[in-house]
């Protein structure tokens, strides 16, 4: 006699092994991209807002503020996450705004990879252990803050569990890469803070308006992905 259960159970974890190895997959050719020639500022200022290009362009950055961001892949019911975090609101420039864990370098960090993560152990909670780096991005500056990000890609086998540290951050939460690989996802909409109110070019999927600093990284990388 057939026992349906154990088929069932049967199906269940072959789908999951399927899944995990596209991801695997996806993950293996993502790492292989990202050895060879970025596209850089190019992909970068497709999404530039027109606000960025009022500040003078430095082409010394030896004075800007370092810091390190992670974009952190992870697979979930057999779709592909990002991950980003909504910050909390606060007197800076960027209060509010959707963004890729990360931070300032510190004094005592060991180079800008330790910065990404532990930033991002601080920011949602997941520990170095649980990540694994395939690469890097262009490096971008922001004028309005005089921060020159460095931009880091890596993975977790396992769904993150994510911990927001109140302090800096509002939300974590993940979208479908397939959604923002849509060209309908580029759009021009509004955005309001403390002293501005303009439209730019973003990233919005699922009520998310991801613009700035943000978008421009998040160009190249998708770009990358797409083998453009």
């Amino acid at each position: 006699m057939i026992n349906h259960k154990n088929l069932s159970l049967i199906y269940i974890d072959t789908f999951a092994i399927i899944m995990k190895n596209d991801f695997l997959i996806f993950i293996d050719d993502l790492a292989g991209k990202l050895k060879k020639t970025l596209p850089g500022e190019k992909a970068q200022l497709k999404l530039e807002p027109a606000s960025r290009k009022e500040f003078p362009s430095l082409a010394d950055h030896s004075k800007a503020k370092p810091s390190s961001v992670l974009a952190l892949f992870f697979s979930d019911n057999s779709f592909i996450k990002l991950t980003f975090i909504q910050r909390q609101v606060y007197s800076g420039v960027h209060s509010g705004q959707i963004a890729f864990p990360g931070g300032r370098f510190d004094v005592t960090d060991q180079c800008n990879l330790y910065t990404a993560l532990r930033e991002t152990h601080e920011e949602i909670g997941v520990p170095k252990e649980m990540i694994s780096i395939i690469g890097k991005l262009s490096p971008l500056y922001i004028p309005p803050s005089n921060f020159i990000v460095y931009p880091f890609v890596g993975y977790s086998t396992e769904v993150p569990q994510f911990i927001p540290n109140p302090n800096e951050v509002q939300e974590v939460f993940a979208l479908n890469i397939d959604d923002l690989l849509k060209d309908k996802t580029i759009q021009l909409r509004e955005v309001k803070g403390k002293n501005y109110k303009m439209r730019v070019p973003c990233y919005y999927t699922e009520g998310r308006l991801i613009w700035g600093a943000t978008s421009m990284i998040l160009s190249e990388l998708l770009e990358v992905i797409k083998g453009n």
